[in-house]
């Protein structure tokens, strides 16, 4: 019987060139060569992934090329450093155009003027920018690094509402109130800001409505995402986990050549505070996913796999 397999849509570039390669590997092999589903049940790597190599979509994990190779005759070492070298290329082209502002941060123009009216200031990591209850009245735009938006609970907890990053607004909501911080912020990691003073920010309101109009979809929108994190908290501790690692890598992720994204400065009372369990379910959790191959842990490190974004990663 004729061996199928999905199809995959070959694409350009070093990706392209090395997934053409791989099923060049398995068509010289013709009949003889293991399916996909073979690989899949003798390697214990899933088959999406599998395909997601032959497709060209993204640089394969090592033990990925190493199995494919294996399993249809290649040199193991060879397709290894071939793979290398790929990835090294990737890593030293240029990152792709910035498409646009996300709904959760202000556009270029909006940013170029919290620039012109502001100063830069540099923070450590575990500096408290905002405390909860006190009144600044001045807004601040991350411009580098990460911080964590919190809150005190009625027993006293401290709850994790969010993180900020780059390009993100912080005070916005007090600074139109002219009420008291809603929430701490405290900084994840070292983090450049630029301070607008209250006068200054009112100023920016008064003169600019389109500014006005974007500060209006910034908190909408943070709203929504609030709504629909607490509607997440019906499932089991590893799914809000996955789907909260898996918004944080998409907006603040480094980007690695495999197509996967490193998250920094969380640690694991960070993480629970988002989910609304204790830190040790969080560690529980983390090594099941670590133990799945989709993640990979280290010292408020966390390297979020490919596979973790793909549909029903997580069963």
């Amino acid at each position: 019987m004729t061996r199928r397999s999905n199809p995959v849509a070959p694409e350009g570039g070093e990706l392209g060139a090395f997934a053409r390669d791989l099923r060049a590997l398995r068509d010289d092999r013709g009949a003889a060569a293991p399916s996909v589903d073979e690989i899949s049940r003798h390697e214990g790597i899933s088959r999406s992934t599998l395909y997601a190599a032959l497709s060209g979509s993204r640089l394969p994990r090592r033990e990925v090329v190493a199995a494919l190779a294996r399993a249809w005759g290649g040199d193991e070492a060879e397709w290894l450093r071939r793979r290398s070298e790929v990835e090294s290329r990737l890593a030293a082209s240029p990152p792709p155009p910035d498409t646009g502002p996300r709904p959760d941060k202000p556009s270029a123009e909006a940013v170029e003027l919290l620039h012109r009216e502001g100063r830069r200031a540099h923070y450590p990591r575990g500096s408290l920018l905002y405390r909860e209850g006190e009144h600044d009245g001045g807004v601040m735009l991350v411009v580098s690094g990460l911080v964590k938006v919190s809150a005190a609970s009625t027993d006293g907890q401290d709850v994790v509402l969010g993180v900020r990053g780059p390009g993100e607004l912080l005070g916005e909501v007090s600074a139109l109130t002219g009420g008291p911080a809603t929430a701490s912020v405290t900084t994840l990691s070292e983090t450049t800001v630029t301070r607008l003073a209250a006068g200054a920010f009112d100023a920016l309101v008064r003169e600019n409505p389109r500014f006005t109009a974007e500060l209006l979809r910034i908190m909408a929108h943070r709203v929504d995402t609030a709504n629909r994190r607490h509607a997440m908290h019906a499932s089991p501790p590893l799914h809000r986990l996955a789907r909260v690692l898996v918004e944080l890598g998409t907006a603040y992720g480094e980007a690695q050549p495999d197509g996967g994204l490193v998250l920094r400065g969380l640690t694991l009372p960070d993480l629970a505070g988002l989910i609304g369990v204790s830190w040790v379910t969080v560690q529980r959790c983390l090594f099941q996913l670590r133990d799945t191959g989709l993640i990979r842990t280290g010292y408020r490190v966390l390297t979020l796999a490919p596979e973790l974004f793909e549909p029903g990663a997580v069963r």
